[in-house]
């Protein structure tokens, strides 16, 4: 195990929370998306759906 300085353990620290973020995102990405790949053509309307109800879960709190 390496010596590493304050720093370095911060840096590896928030990439190790950012990475296990990306990775909950795209989950939560594809589990909501799934049942929108038959139909390509109301793709743009469920991203539109899936973002207003992003938008209005962050307004609630």
């Amino acid at each position: 195990m390496p010596q590493l300085g304050p720093v370095n353990w911060l840096f590896v620290y928030l990439c190790f929370w950012f990475v296990i973020f990306l990775i909950s995102v795209v989950f939560w990405w594809v589990s909501s998306n799934h049942f929108h790949l038959s139909d390509s053509a109301s793709k743009k309307s469920s991203l539109d759906e899936t973002g207003s109800k992003a938008v209005s879960f962050f307004w609630k709190w």
